[in-house]
């Protein structure tokens, strides 16, 4: 099959609604935000679904930015029909979601995209360059590509079932069980994603004790962290690929610099997950809202599944599809 050109296209801002909702559970728990997003597109050659591991970084360079500020967190109201956009646009339902997200699930039920869990686990670690400097743009497209080529193989394979072999369980999770119903077995779509926090020029991880969470906060009145997601759309049997990257913006207020000692203790107090957040805080929470200046992004896009580049994916691979036929 011919190599596609990529596409790409800047996402506008839309009107501000709705005040903004406490979530939790979200990932990588920087979890609040209101309407911009932006997004890149491409539509690319049909996956290889060799090993993960040997992945070329492709695709992740046509991103774009774009500002749209305001004095008050607000919520997308992208995605809110209730019309499934799956059934809408005639493409194979339900959707096959290849990750364990508990927001990247929630999402999809706001959107009332029907789907089924299928999860290949994978060694993310060892895969991408997170040394300092490096496009974190470049590394969640090359860790959802790593998590789409496994989960692919792994579900075209008939001598995987158990799509977690290396736990030792006997019996199989739902989410580890390989095998498609009869309704995908001829046509489906698989989702894949992944997310990282950045803070100057710096990919962030789960901070691995209080001092470190607090030397990760101190710095961000100073200069603002960032949620880098991508999403990867990939149909099966014609093995067409789209993908994009979405990028939310958090910007604290002054105060953040001389406090965040004594927050960071409160949230501790309060039961916060402070040691689980990649960049050691929950935006999401009130006791940090109070320091939240503003958002530029996407609430959906900060949770880890931006709504509006999901939908623009799905119909970028809806027309790919009719090119085919």
């Amino acid at each position: 099959m011919p190599t596609r050109p990529a596409i790409t296209t800047r996402a506008h801002c839309s009107s501000l609604r709705s005040f903004l909702a406490t979530l939790l559970l979200s990932t990588p728990c920087l979890s609040s935000s209101f309407l911009l997003a932006s997004h890149s597109l491409s539509i690319s050659k049909p996956i290889n679904t060799g090993a993960a591991n040997n992945l070329a970084k492709e695709g992740a360079n046509n991103l774009f930015f774009s500002t749209c500020t305001t004095s008050s967190l607000k919520m997308s109201n992208s995605a809110s029909s209730n019309t499934d956009p799956l059934t809408e646009l005639n493409l194979p339902t339900p959707l096959v979601l290849g990750s364990g997200s508990f927001t990247r699930k929630l999402i999809l039920k706001e959107m009332q995209i029907p789907f089924i869990l299928k999860v290949k686990p994978i060694d993310e670690r060892n895969i991408g360059d997170r040394s300092d400097g490096s496009d974190p743009s470049d590394l969640v497209m090359t860790l959802a590509k790593a998590k789409s080529q496994a989960l692919i193989s792994a579900l075209l394979d008939p001598n995987t079932i158990n799509g977690n072999s290396d736990s030792g369980d006997s019996v199989i999770e739902d989410k580890y069980d390989m095998t498609l119903t009869p309704q995908l077995q001829k046509e489906w779509i698989v989702l894949t994603a992944d997310q990282v926090v950045t803070h100057s020029n710096s990919i962030l991880e789960k901070p691995s004790d209080i001092k470190q969470a607090k030397e990760f906060v101190s710095k961000y009145a100073a200069s603002p962290p960032s949620t880098v997601g991508s999403v990867i759309l990939t149909h099966f049997p014609s093995k067409i690929s789209v993908s994009g990257v979405d990028i939310s913006t958090i910007h604290f207020k002054p105060s953040l610099g001389e406090e965040y000692g004594e927050l960071i203790d409160r949230l501790l107090e309060d039961g916060a997950p402070v040691l689980s957040c990649a960049g050691g805080l929950m935006v999401e929470h009130p006791f940090v809202v109070e320091f939240i200046d503003r958002i530029d992004g996407t609430q959906d896009g900060v949770m880890g599944l931006s709504k509006d580049l999901v939908l623009r994916l799905l119909k970028e691979l809806k027309e790919e599809l009719e090119k085919e036929q």
